[in-house]
């Protein structure tokens, strides 16, 4: 009687083990992108799911609250990030990646970061993790772009290795390409660096969603950069502060754009996903469907 019930109690675990893998295999990859745009408080932490299984991690924020996100999105069978972006070297943006990259709990197989390094400890941590791993490191420039399946990613900026004293307006600025949508990531520029990347690319910086820069500060997203990104989605990575972010005037800009504003301090992590015809914006169990 003891073996029976012994039998039956392994057959029970082993059936919901199956059907649990099973679960996360079809709703973690089920051939759409996804992107989270993380609530890690004030910084900016992203994770990108491809159709093709594969993963991008844009930032990491200023904590290691990023790692347990990553726990919940990313599947058990699959601890792996294919690219890693350290968009620039402030701590509100790589302290989670210094984290995840000393803990080994996945395995990193390409990082994108800058050529400059900030006089801060932080910073000079993320250089001492890069040079004493075994990692496939790339220096960001225009150049820097990776192919992810049916998904692109283009290196805007910056144009060459980036090395100054600014780090937020050397930061990495891409575009995410996907069938016939765009996703704009502006790390922490201001408008002076929006105004070289106007300048440069034109109407090729039109996009669906925007990540918007320096969460919301009024010294970026200016009106003409707005012009040409046209942004249908404003996603705001922002926490409390005393900086003010996101400002009125901010806000205002983005409005008038026409953009739907969403803020990681109200709304929490914010899930996009693509489908052939629109995508939808989820926020707090609610749904925002975009048609194409």
């Amino acid at each position: 009687m003891f073996n029976r019930k012994k039998i039956v109690l392994w057959l029970l675990a082993t059936l919901s083990l199956g059907n649990f893998l099973v679960w996360q295999a079809t709703s973690f990859f089920d051939g759409k992108l996804h992107i989270y745009f993380f609530n890690v408080g004030q910084g900016d932490a992203i994770l990108i799911r491809t159709p093709n299984r594969q993963t991008i991690l844009v930032d990491g924020g200023p904590d290691d609250a990023v790692i347990k996100l990553i726990d919940r999105y990313l599947p058990i069978w699959r601890r792996e990030i294919d690219l890693v972006v350290a968009t620039h070297p402030e701590a509100d943006h790589i302290t989670g990646l210094v984290d995840l990259l000393k803990l080994k709990r996945l395995k990193v197989d390409r990082i994108l970061t800058l050529l400059t390094v900030k006089d801060t400890a932080i910073s000079q941590e993320w250089t001492k993790q890069l040079s004493e791993n075994d990692y496939n490191v790339d220096y960001a420039s225009a150049s820097s772009d990776y192919n992810f399946g049916s998904v692109s990613w283009d290196t805007l900026y910056p144009l060459n290795f980036a090395d100054g004293n600014n780090v937020n307006d050397s930061a990495i600025v891409a575009q995410l390409i996907y069938q016939q949508y765009q996703l704009l990531l502006t790390a922490d520029i201001s408008s002076g660096t929006e105004t070289i990347i106007d300048d440069i690319y034109g109407d090729a910086l039109k996009s669906e969603i925007l990540k918007v820069g320096h969460h919301g500060s009024k010294s970026s997203s200016a009106q003409n950069f707005l012009q040409l990104v046209r942004p249908k989605v404003a996603a705001i990575s922002v926490g409390k502060n005393s900086y003010g972010h996101p400002a009125d005037e901010t806000l205002a800009r983005l409005q008038n754009a026409g953009a739907d504003i969403y803020r990681t301090d109200l709304d929490d992590t914010i899930e996009v996903i693509f489908a052939d015809n629109g995508y939808i914006v989820k926020t707090n169990g609610q749904k925002e469907f975009y048609p194409q």
